[in-house]
């Protein structure tokens, strides 16, 4: 591509090169993981960690990636409770852009409905216990 079409394929080639060492440490152990824990869950991604208590959480469902139409790809989407205090304008730009406000890197091995199936089954089971 690069002997055709010039720079435009040098610089398809350098972005497609960028992303092998993310790809690479994607497959590291210990570098993505969710937990499930009684006060939340815990999500890490390129070994960065991301602690969300369920009390903030309204509810978890499927988001469908779209491009041209077609379905590529489905991720368990989550919009925080009305309660949560947090700057509205992120949550506004998010749920414009993606209808949520927030949304898991991975689906973990899992069917992303079965994932938003069974946080939400923690998520209300968390809310009946604490008289939510």
């Amino acid at each position: 591509m690069a002997q055709t079409e010039g720079w435009i394929g040098y610089l398809c080639a350098a972005l497609f090169a960028l992303g092998m060492p993310i790809f690479i440490i994607k497959l590291l152990p210990g570098s993505t993981y969710l937990r499930i824990r009684d006060h939340g869950i815990i999500y890490c991604s390129l070994f960065r960690e991301t602690v969300i208590p369920w009390d903030v959480i309204d509810e978890f469902f499927v988001i469908t990636i779209r491009q041209n139409g077609l379905a590529v790809y489905k991720m368990v989407g989550f919009n925080y409770a009305p309660s949560y205090n947090r700057p509205q304008i992120g949550h506004r730009l998010s749920s414009s852009i993606a209808n949520c406000e927030g949304a898991l890197p991975d689906t973990y091995g899992k069917k992303a409905e079965d994932l938003a199936e069974l946080l939400n089954a923690c998520l209300h089971e968390f809310k009946r216990a604490h008289g939510n």
